[in-house]
């Protein structure tokens, strides 16, 4: 994903740097080429990281049934990922 939005950005990699860039990206939200590319990339990513999660047991038997379809080209699928950062202080 980074390496397409970055060629359309110009080659220029300062987007990473500073995100206020992407929008930059509305130029080409209807160019077919271009959103053909993205949901390829995206759902290649979704795919890698199912296959990810699939390697746990603990994962695969919570997910095995709801992704199997996605995971067979059959139907579309839509991952809403949350992380949780716990840092220790030491004081």
């Amino acid at each position: 994903m980074a390496k397409l939005i970055t060629d359309r950005l110009g080659g220029d990699e300062e987007w990473l740097i500073n995100l206020n860039l992407i929008s930059q990206l509305n130029a080409w939200k209807f160019d077919k080429d271009f959103t053909q590319d993205f949901q390829s990339i995206r759902n290649e990513n979704k795919k890698n990281f199912i296959t990810y999660l699939l390697k746990d047991p603990k994962y695969k038997a919570i997910l095995g049934d709801f992704v199997s379809g996605f995971l067979e080209g059959k139907e579309p699928i839509m991952i809403d990922v949350m992380t949780k950062t716990i840092t220790f202080v030491k004081r």
